[in-house]
């Protein structure tokens, strides 16, 4: 795995890294030019 995380960060390819780890998150379209981030605390 540890290759393959060097691998991700040379090409810069966050998206294909998660996906394969099962890590993706996808949270759907927001339809504005602002990201919508939503964090969960969970204790």
């Amino acid at each position: 795995m540890g290759d393959s995380v060097q691998s991700a960060l040379r090409a810069n390819d966050s998206y294909g890294f998660f996906h394969g780890v099962g890590g993706h998150v996808v949270t759907g379209p927001t339809r504005t030019n602002v990201n919508d981030v939503y964090m969960i605390l969970a204790l």
